[in-house]
């Protein structure tokens, strides 16, 4: 029974963890837009996060 606990908690952390990257690199991406580095680059790969 514990096995299968840990299982399904691992798998509930890593796809925390993914959300939480998404979500820094959404900010670093903001930070990029509002400074002026690479702003088209970023809507680029925002339209591709979006398309995907």
């Amino acid at each position: 029974m514990a096995p299968s606990i840990y299982k399904e908690y691992d798998c509930q952390f890593t796809s925390e963890s993914q959300e939480i990257n998404l979500t820094l690199k959404l900010k670093n991406m903001i930070i990029s837009m509002q400074t002026g580095i690479a702003q088209v680059h970023c809507f680029r790969l925002l339209a591709l996060v979006i398309l995907l």
